[in-house]
């Protein structure tokens, strides 16, 4: 791409952003999500959309995470210690333009925004001191009626199950009649004080460049010996200091845009105000890639204007496993245009439903399936073929194939298939599992992309330096700028092509037309794939072993074709880590044990039987229970880190079973201490009775009484580390909605 597209481009975005400007979308927020839409539909939802922060929803889609995994309260070190995925798959968070097309009702955080009581109920008792007197008239009308409808023998279920209510068509018809009221009111927006996802839990974290401005000012004032300019320094330090004291209150705020026609992606358009698709005429691909859902997920794009949330491995450095912050936030944000092909991905399946055949585990990059890279930040560039990863079983370039990898190993892979075959009498099974996220790294799909891009963007003068270094590598290199050198890089090694990966992504990665590894990684990867711990299982591929192994796959990388087919996805998270244990590896549960499943296959093959399928239990179990040690034991544990110092209990971290007992313990405390301070504060509670008193419960933490109960125990003043943080803030984080 010439200079002159280059400045076409750029005058294009100012105009793009005068018009979000002219059309009222002014406001940039964030919202968390694992969906795949291009519209608002307020009805998915609760009283509207709700949008916050960049810090709010991406602590939104943490605190989904864990409450899916079964421990809302703990702190983010505990899924890392164990391996969990921090996000849920496909998790993004979403640059969004809010647009206030009528007036803005501020509220307190109810938290329960799903329930139609809850919320009209607030309305009608003039929750926060803001609501108009003909809201709180019509809103306790419409309490009334839910109110009325909960005392009939219909009603049973809805009272005794506060999630059969808030998911009933009942609950959903009184969210949207509150929501058109509020609107005819002459109300577009609702804004409350967002009590569980902020950074400090009421408060959002000072914002940087003030904290920046202050550290600056603070060193500044040490160099400097005269009494006046020292006091100048110290009044411009405490101005700074109340400013950023400003922005934790001001960065505090989330918002439900109850119209889905003011809520647009930060690249949309703009150019129809009325339209409630959020990119608005913006010419982008056929879907929302990069949103998706796991089940959906094919190329792993990311539409322009979205943001992914993706492992912090994905910015490491070429051969390094050290994480760069720096990179890590532009690689969730790069938009990639992808030109998408249509996968079946087969049947849903159970592994017991698999039982008597016998399998091989083989590794997998992580690399996308059933596409083309088109664009990347906007600009188009040479295509790069999508092909896989796990998914390139179910790609239709693959032409019944189910593997592809190097000549020798598919031959070894299709003798043990044969052999298994044999011995047991059924087709063998392929069970991929995902490799670390730079395990892309070998395939020529990552520095595609990265010359690819430099090619359309990178100037004359830098394109000639970045030649000069590959050749140091490739004698043969042909030049970025010649298209025919991507075909180079594919009949050269796995360390050559890395080679000129790390040089671009150290030396090029700042300059117009380079990236990152961690930007090429991101690219090219399975959005399905991007959170999931290494050794997940989830395809299933089915081995003909009476065909013969292919010369050529058809894969940019990988020569070796096996024949075979794509049969199904399956349904539950398994790791490889159980097929080892069932044969006779010893966990260490770390690293090591999926880098010895490569080097052993004897770890990865077997039947799959009642035993398999015990191992799988249990480690699906492994963190639900204590283990078989009583409850005693972690009592006693716990009694004896009682008299450690602070400093002596981080030296000294609790035992796994401390830890899953606390767990265990700490959910109940928190439902026990909920109802105890509903109990007690009981104003602005009569219309909870004691059958749905748990619905108060999880929206407790929320309430500005409650709050105040609760704050000897949350204070963030009172922690050196983020524990007390994160569990106060997960505590009511179940039902808010960014």
């Amino acid at each position: 791409m010439g200079m002159l597209n280059v400045v076409k481009q750029s005058i294009a975005t100012a105009k793009r952003l005068q018009r979000a400007k002219d059309t009222g979308y002014d406001k940039d927020v964030y919202h968390s999500t694992n969906q795949d839409f291009n519209e608002v539909d307020i009805g998915k939802g609760d009283i509207g959309f709700h949008v916050g922060t960049k810090s709010q929803a991406n602590n939104r889609s943490k605190a989904l995470s864990k409450q899916v995994a079964g421990y809302p309260i703990e702190n983010d070190a505990f899924f890392k210690r164990n391996d969990i995925p921090l996000h849920r798959e496909g998790s993004n968070v979403m640059p969004l333009k809010l647009r206030t097309s009528k007036n803005v009702l501020e509220m307190p955080d109810i938290g329960a925004w799903h329930n139609s009581s809850i919320v009209s109920r607030s309305l009608a008792e003039n929750r926060g001191g803001n609501i108009p007197q003909r809201i709180q008239d019509k809103a306790f009308d419409i309490n009334e009626k839910i109110e009325d409808y909960m005392s009939t023998d219909d009603a049973y279920e809805h009272v005794m199950d506060d999630f059969k209510w808030s998911t009933s068509s009942k609950n959903r018809f009184h969210l949207d009649e509150l929501n058109q009221m509020i609107r005819d009111e002459g109300y577009s927006t609702i804004k409350y004080q967002n009590a569980v996802e902020n950074d400090l839990i009421t408060k959002a974290l000072p914002r940087q460049e003030i904290v920046d401005r202050i550290d600056n000012l603070s060193e500044k004032l040490t160099s400097v010996s005269d009494p006046s300019k020292r006091a100048d320094i110290k009044a411009n330090i405490d101005a700074a200091r109340s400013e950023a004291m400003q922005s934790q209150y001001d960065d505090a705020f989330s918002y439900i845009a109850l119209d889905p026609r003011d809520v647009r992606s930060k690249s949309a358009a703009f150019k129809d105000p009325s339209s409630k698709n959020i990119m608005s005429g913006f010419a982008a691909t056929a879907v929302l890639a990069g949103t998706m859902t796991p089940e959906e997920a094919q190329a792993g794009a990311l539409t322009s204007g979205l943001r992914r949330v993706i492992d912090e491995r994905y910015s490491n450095p070429v051969g390094s496993s050290n994480p760069r912050k720096g990179v890590l936030g532009k690689s969730e944000e790069a938009p990639v245009g992808i030109e998408e092909r249509s996968l079946d991905r087969g049947n849903d399946l159970k592994l017991e439903e698999l039982q008597g055949h016998p399998y091989i585990l083989t590794q997998s990059d992580r690399s996308a399936a059933g596409g083309v890279v088109r664009s990347v930040h906007d600009k188009e560039i040479d295509g790069v073929n999508l092909r896989g990863g796990r998914d390139f079983m179910f790609d239709p370039e693959s032409q019944g194939q189910v593997w592809a990898s190097f000549p020798q190993v598919v031959k070894g892979i299709h003798k043990r298939a044969s052999d298994l075959s044999a011995e047991h009498g059924k087709p063998t099974l392929l069970l991929p599992y995902a490799m670390a996220p730079t395990g892309i790294d070998f395939s020529n799909m990552p520095v595609d992309v990265m010359i690819n891009y430099a090619r359309q963007g990178m100037s004359k003068s830098n394109i000639k330096k970045l030649d000069t270094q590959i050749r140091k590598i490739i004698p043969e290199w042909g030049g970025v700028a010649n298209p025919s050198s991507n075909e180079i890089l594919r009949n050269v090694t796995g360390d050559k092509r890395k080679g000129v990966a790390d040089i671009v992504d150290k030396n090029f990665r700042d300059v117009r037309g380079g990236m990152s590894m961690g930007e090429a990684r991101a690219a090219t990867s399975a959005s399905d794939q991007y959170l999931i711990p290494d050794g997940s299982l989830k395809n299933v591929g089915l081995i003909d072993s009476n065909k013969s192994v292919l010369a050529d796959s058809g894969h940019p990388t990988y020569l070796g074709g096996l024949q075979g087919e794509g049969v199904g996805t399956l349904t539950d998270s398994i790791n490889a880590r159980a097929f080892m244990e069932a044969n006779g590896r010893v966990l260490a549960n770390n690293p090591s044990d999926i880098r010895s499943l490569s080097m052993n296959p004897s770890f990865g093959q077997g039947v799959i039987d009642d035993r398999l399928l015990d191992f799988i239990d249990k480690h699906k179990k492994t963190l639900a229970v204590v283990g078989g040690t009583t409850a005693a034991t972690a009592k006693a544990e716990s009694a004896d880190r009682k008299n450690m110092t602070r400093r002596e209990r981080r030296a000294n971290p609790p035992s796994e079973v401390l830890r899953n007992y606390t767990a265990g313990q700490a959910g109940k405390a928190v439902g026990e201490m909920g109802l105890g301070v509903v109990q007690g504060l009981g104003e602005g509670l009569d219309f909870f009775n004691s059958a749905n008193i748990q619905r108060s419960v999880m929206g407790l933490p929320q309430l500005t009484p409650a709050q105040d109960a609760l704050s000897p125990i949350t204070d963030i003043r009172l922690l050196e580390d983020g524990e007390g943080r994160d569990n106060a803030r997960t505590i009511g984080s179940l039902f808010s909605p960014i």
